[in-house]
């Protein structure tokens, strides 16, 4: 599996759940990069799906 580590160091795979402090739960269905620079697109249920940079996105890993 593709893995991307973001701010603070997290590791971001396709299929997490994440928490963002706007739009709520969202799952991911796509990432572009790793490290710093990566770009995760996460679906979220009212609002579809959302292109963020995982160093300056408001989400947070869930279980």
């Amino acid at each position: 599996k593709k893995q991307a580590s973001g701010a603070e160091g997290v590791d971001w795979t396709i299929g997490d759940k994440v928490q963002h402090k706007t739009w709520g739960q969202g799952t991911v269905v796509k990432m572009i990069n790793e490290g710093k620079d990566s770009e995760l697109f996460i679906a979220f249920p009212q609002q579809g799906v959302k292109r963020l940079l995982a160093a300056f996105a408001p989400i947070e890993k869930i279980n």
